[in-house]
Protein backbone atom coordinates (compact mmCIF):
# COMPACT_ATOMS: atom_id res chain seq x y z
CA UNK A 1 0.00 0.00 0.00
CA UNK A 2 2.83 2.39 0.85
CA UNK A 3 4.53 1.68 -2.46
CA UNK A 4 1.28 2.39 -4.33
CA UNK A 5 0.87 5.70 -2.47
CA UNK A 6 4.44 6.75 -3.33
CA UNK A 7 3.89 5.76 -6.97
CA UNK A 8 0.73 7.89 -7.13
CA UNK A 9 2.50 10.82 -5.46
CA UNK A 10 5.45 10.52 -7.86
CA UNK A 11 3.11 10.45 -10.87
CA UNK A 12 1.20 13.47 -9.52
CA UNK A 13 4.42 15.46 -9.20
CA UNK A 14 5.43 14.47 -12.73
CA UNK A 15 2.09 15.71 -14.09
CA UNK A 16 2.31 18.98 -12.17
CA UNK A 17 5.86 19.55 -13.41
CA UNK A 18 4.72 18.82 -16.98
CA UNK A 19 2.06 21.52 -16.70
CA UNK A 20 4.04 23.98 -14.54
CA UNK A 21 7.71 23.55 -15.40
CA UNK A 22 8.65 25.89 -12.55
CA UNK A 23 6.97 23.71 -9.87
CA UNK A 24 9.76 23.50 -7.27
CA UNK A 25 8.84 20.26 -5.44
CA UNK A 26 9.50 16.57 -6.00
CA UNK A 27 7.54 13.60 -4.65
CA UNK A 28 9.89 13.21 -1.67
CA UNK A 29 9.36 16.87 -0.71
CA UNK A 30 5.59 16.36 -0.72
CA UNK A 31 5.89 13.06 1.14
CA UNK A 32 7.69 14.85 3.96
CA UNK A 33 5.18 17.70 4.00
CA UNK A 34 2.39 18.85 1.67
CA UNK A 35 2.74 22.35 3.12
CA UNK A 36 4.67 23.28 -0.04
CA UNK A 37 1.51 23.03 -2.11
CA UNK A 38 -0.26 25.45 0.23
CA UNK A 39 2.65 27.91 0.28
CA UNK A 40 3.51 27.72 -3.42
CA UNK A 41 3.28 31.39 -4.32
CA UNK A 42 3.22 31.53 -8.08
CA UNK A 43 0.58 33.43 -10.01
CA UNK A 44 -0.91 30.26 -11.50
CA UNK A 45 -1.26 28.42 -8.19
CA UNK A 46 -3.14 25.16 -7.86
CA UNK A 47 -6.67 25.23 -6.45
CA UNK A 48 -7.75 22.87 -3.77
CA UNK A 49 -10.25 20.36 -5.07
CA UNK A 50 -13.62 21.00 -3.50
CA UNK A 51 -16.44 18.55 -4.03
CA UNK A 52 -19.96 19.85 -4.55
CA UNK A 53 -22.41 18.89 -1.83
CA UNK A 54 -26.04 18.71 -2.94
CA UNK A 55 -28.71 20.63 -1.04
CA UNK A 56 -31.51 18.97 0.91
CA UNK A 57 -34.18 17.08 -0.98
CA UNK A 58 -36.44 19.31 -3.15
CA UNK A 59 -34.35 22.44 -2.59
CA UNK A 60 -32.03 24.49 -4.82
CA UNK A 61 -28.48 25.63 -4.21
CA UNK A 62 -26.65 28.66 -5.64
CA UNK A 63 -22.86 28.37 -5.99
CA UNK A 64 -21.11 31.60 -6.92
CA UNK A 65 -17.50 32.68 -7.28
CA UNK A 66 -15.59 35.70 -8.42
CA UNK A 67 -12.01 36.59 -9.18
CA UNK A 68 -9.87 39.49 -10.23
CA UNK A 69 -6.45 39.90 -11.75
CA UNK A 70 -4.81 42.46 -9.50
CA UNK A 71 -6.51 45.10 -7.40
CA UNK A 72 -7.70 47.21 -10.33
CA UNK A 73 -7.42 44.61 -13.08
CA UNK A 74 -10.03 42.63 -14.98
CA UNK A 75 -12.59 40.78 -12.85
CA UNK A 76 -15.42 38.36 -13.28
CA UNK A 77 -18.21 36.65 -11.42
CA UNK A 78 -20.29 33.59 -12.12
CA UNK A 79 -22.75 31.24 -10.53
CA UNK A 80 -24.79 28.12 -11.05
CA UNK A 81 -28.17 27.07 -9.64
CA UNK A 82 -28.67 23.30 -9.16
CA UNK A 83 -31.31 21.09 -7.64
CA UNK A 84 -30.77 18.23 -5.17
CA UNK A 85 -29.88 15.86 -8.05
CA UNK A 86 -27.17 18.19 -9.34
CA UNK A 87 -29.19 19.18 -12.42
CA UNK A 88 -28.34 22.72 -13.56
CA UNK A 89 -31.42 24.93 -13.37
CA UNK A 90 -29.68 28.15 -14.39
CA UNK A 91 -26.36 29.97 -14.44
CA UNK A 92 -24.85 33.40 -14.94
CA UNK A 93 -21.47 34.96 -15.60
CA UNK A 94 -20.22 38.47 -16.10
CA UNK A 95 -16.81 39.94 -16.94
CA UNK A 96 -16.15 43.33 -15.44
Amino acid sequence: MTLLFFLILTRLCAWIKAIFSYFPYCALDLLISAEGLVCWDNIKCLRVLTLWNPPDLYTLKWNVDGSSKGKLGPAGIGGVLRDHNGIVMGFFFQSL
